[in-house]
């Protein structure tokens, strides 16, 4: 074989081998190309609505399987399917709900929510699906009560955050005269009551009479002389979300009017 023809054959064989590599090249960018999408599908996946709670029975309790249960436990699921959306509950103290709602690291709160003025000011609620009061919670073997006068010179309990924060805070203002113990949760300040240490609890209706009912049967909420319970005030129990999302909002009250029979639904001594 001439020399000639030896170049000839050497040049076809380099050929031959940048073509392949070539080939090579494009393969692996196409694969590159087709794993990339496939990292970035779950950035489309729907994440669970974020739902923050707090113990406050019979409304949100942890069962004996240690997980959330309860009447707004049950009322949410009940208005996410309606929805069509999965939700993730979130328990932390009662004080931190509308702060973790305004900061946006929950979606959604429920718990008992007594619909006011000062909260309607800072989130948005929806219908009220109950309603109930706040009263005042005594042990009537301590200290007698029928009017909310005779609280001067006496320990009063409350949970931090709650109305009944907020009552006593104006009490104090129109000069009326008591010791302020702030509770994180309510059966706490049961607790205190039962042996004491405090002589009257502002808390919510509902709450009260589950807790007598269930725990404290030596406790009772306040009535007046003709064996009336005293409701300090009443008001409805709502769902709220942050101001900026109207839309969750309607699509919550939309789905409560599906469910309107949790209006009327008695659930205490259902634990």
């Amino acid at each position: 074989m001439n020399k000639n023809k030896k170049n000839i054959i050497l040049i076809i064989l380099i050929l031959i081998l940048v073509a392949l590599l070539l080939a090579w090249q494009f393969n692996n960018k196409n694969n590159i190309e087709l794993n990339d999408t496939s990292i970035s599908e779950p950035e489309n996946v729907k994440r669970p609505l974020l739902v923050g709670t707090a113990i406050t029975e019979p409304f949100v309790y942890f069962n004996e399987n240690g997980q959330l249960s309860g009447y707004d436990i049950q009322l949410m699921q009940a208005i996410s399917e309606n929805l069509g959306d999965e939700v993730e509950f979130i328990e932390m103290p009662f004080a931190n709900l509308i702060p973790a709602l305004e900061n946006n690291n929950v979606d959604i709160i429920i718990a008992a929510i007594h619909i006011t003025p000062e909260r309607q000011n800072i989130v948005s609620f929806s219908e009220p699906y109950l309603n109930t009061g706040l009263v005042m919670v005594i042990d009537p073997n301590k200290t007698q009560m029928n009017r909310i006068s005779q609280i001067n010179n006496k320990n009063v309990g409350v949970k931090i955050g709650a109305t009944g924060f907020d009552y006593t805070q104006k009490l104090l203002t129109e000069g009326y005269k008591f010791s302020l113990m702030e509770y994180k949760d309510t059966k706490s300040s049961f607790l205190d009551l039962g042996i004491g240490r405090v002589d009257v609890i502002f808390n919510d209706y509902i709450n009260s009479e589950y807790l007598i009912s269930e725990t404290f049967n030596n406790l009772a909420i306040v009535r007046d002389q003709n064996d009336n319970v005293i409701f300090i005030n009443n008001v409805g129990l709502g769902i709220a979300v942050n101001k900026s999302n109207q839309q969750l909002l309607d699509r919550i009250n939309t789905a409560l009017e599906k469910n309107n029979i949790y209006k009327t639904i008695p659930f205490f001594n259902e634990k």
